[in-house]
């Protein structure tokens, strides 16, 4: 090899080090930045098992950091105005399927689905609080149709301003 070719890789690693020097500048900026008293995180996430696993590393890894955490809300959590169980809905669809309550049978049949997606969530969200006591959460209702548009992002405000 000639010196030319030691020459040029000196330069390249000499301009290679002046683009990560200012990654680095700019990184260090940025994580002041988001953990000054002026910032604040707020993890967002369903109550489903994979989604609190992601804000369970999120929330994790802004604590060991020191970040901070403003806390977390819980979206799409699924509620009912009835009580009856799902072992109460399904009984009665099973007294009935023999009739001509169609109708009713199946909506007998869709609460008890509704009512055990409830009691998964809930168990899911405990989980996430009992490990994490510390964190603050509310929880926001879901909605019958995607938030997409100002109006339903104001319903979301309003369930979320509801809330202490």
């Amino acid at each position: 090899l000639g010196a030319q070719i030691i020459s040029d890789v000196r330069t390249f690693v000499r301009a290679f080090e002046a683009l990560f020097g200012g990654f680095r500048q700019r990184a260090t900026s940025t994580f002041e930045l988001l953990s000054s008293r002026h910032s604040t995180f707020l993890v967002v996430a369903t109550p489903h098992h994979d989604a609190l696993r992601e804000a369970e590393y999120f929330v994790d890894r802004l604590t060991e950091e020191g970040m901070p955490l403003s806390g977390m809300v819980i979206n799409r959590v699924h509620t009912c105005a009835l009580a009856i169980s799902p072992e109460r809905a399904l009984s009665l669809a099973e007294d009935l399927a023999d009739t001509s309550a169609v109708l009713e049978v199946e909506a007998l049949r869709r609460h008890a689905n509704l009512m055990r997606m409830i009691e998964a969530e809930m168990r899911m969200m405990e989980r996430f609080a009992t490990a994490r006591p510390t964190v603050a959460q509310t929880q926001v209702q879901s909605l019958p149709t995607d938030v997409t548009d100002l109006a339903a992002l104001r319903r979301v405000g309003s369930l979320l301003s509801d809330k202490d």
